[in-house]
């Protein structure tokens, strides 16, 4: 075989779907997700989930600096999938529709864990900080999706941290003060945020 085929058949190797570096990380991510039943976000630390995957905590170092960057990583992949943005039609009923995602999240214990993860893990080091903003940045990239739908039918969109500002932060904080969120606050958020599109 020459040198170029062996080029490419490494290339492939590392980029198969489903290999090796897949099933450590879903490995991973499952010890981590017990790690946090068991013990809560500041119960453990890389070394935990390494020593129960059987890796060298060396490679989760690299990848997430600290427990606090993979945790954050574990949650948004669960909040991802229990709660994808919503594919409506409409800019209106999109932002409606996620609003109402995040009132139900914050409002049913046993899919609350996103907002607890948030609070509690946030880093003291640089290191950990900016790999767990990477974690974060994935939910700001799938809205910023919707919202590029939402432009290539048509309709005028604000930008994604308006969202956030607008609807997101004001549901968060009313959790966080202990007050109500309901359906109707999604609502008149939601009607404020499409009234400042330009």
């Amino acid at each position: 075989m020459n040198s170029t085929k062996v080029m490419k058949t490494a290339r492939s190797r590392r980029a198969r779907p489903g290999g090796r570096s897949a099933r450590i990380r879903a490995a991973v991510f499952a010890e981590t997700e017990r790690l946090l039943a068991e013990r809560g976000p500041r119960g453990f630390g890389l070394v935990d989930v390494a020593e129960r995957v059987g890796v060298a905590p060396s490679s989760l170092y690299r990848r997430w600096s600290g427990a606090e960057a993979l945790i954050m990583d574990v949650a948004v992949v669960g909040l991802t999938k229990e709660f994808p943005l919503p594919d409506t039609g409409s800019l209106e009923g999109d932002l409606l529709a996620w609003a109402n995602n995040i009132v139900r999240s914050l409002r049913d214990p046993a899919a609350l864990s996103f907002f607890r993860l948030l609070l509690s893990t946030f880093p003291t080091d640089r290191a950990t900080a900016a790999k767990r903003a990477i974690a974060i940045r994935q939910r700001r990239s799938d809205l910023e999706g919707l919202l590029e739908r939402a432009w290539k039918r048509g309709e005028k969109v604000p930008g994604a941290m308006l969202l956030v500002d607008v609807i997101l932060a004001p549901l968060y904080a009313r959790a966080l003060f202990g007050e109500r969120v309901d359906a109707k606050h999604a609502q008149q958020l939601v009607l404020r945020a499409t009234k400042l599109i330009d």
